[in-house]
């Protein structure tokens, strides 16, 4: 059950992340670009986590995507910080 709770503190730390950069893009404050980095981080952390269990194929999937979805998202959150 752990494992499964690991992979899903993933998934939602990614949402969460996901939230905070899309908030950034919309209003971009000293605040909200703090807010974003620390949930970028928290999810890459907790993506990390994750990783160390074994998980069946379809989390494996998901947690790729996730991945994926958070490197784009960290990507965002640079362009915003050197536009800004």
């Amino acid at each position: 059950m752990e494992q499964k709770n690991e992979f899903q503190q993933a998934i939602d730390a990614v949402e969460e992340a996901d939230g905070a950069v899309g908030h950034l893009q919309a209003n971009v404050t000293p605040r909200g670009m703090q807010r974003a980095q620390l949930q970028l981080q928290l999810a890459q952390d907790a993506l990390h986590q994750a990783q160390s269990h074994d998980m069946d194929e379809e989390q494996e999937k998901r947690l790729k995507r996730a991945k994926e979805h958070l490197r784009h998202l960290r990507e965002a959150q640079q362009a915003i910080q050197q536009y800004d």
